[in-house]
């Protein structure tokens, strides 16, 4: 799933990165507050993809254990560890 990179942006939205994609938490006063979105390099940004980080972790949990894609990231178990492709 790449690092956590911890910091509130210009957008207000702390973010989980891997250098190409991101998954983040919109902290922006309003309707969207709460929001999970993601974004890719090549393609751009869908902000309030999931409307909260209940709903996100539970489709990732879905895509885990079933072994599916959450947007463009298939996960992955290697000797015990979870990672995103």
């Amino acid at each position: 799933m790449g690092q956590l990179a911890g910091f509130l942006g210009p957008m207000g939205c702390a973010a989980i990165h891997d250098g190409w994609s991101r998954w983040f938490l919109d902290a922006r006063p309003g309707p969207g507050f709460g929001a999970v979105g993601s974004f890719f390099m090549e393609s751009g940004g869908d902000c309030g993809r999931w409307p909260s980080p209940a709903v996100f972790l539970e489709e990732m949990a879905d895509a885990v254990e079933d072994v599916r894609p959450l947007g463009n990231h298939l996960p992955r178990v290697d000797d015990e560890a979870l990672s995103w492709d």
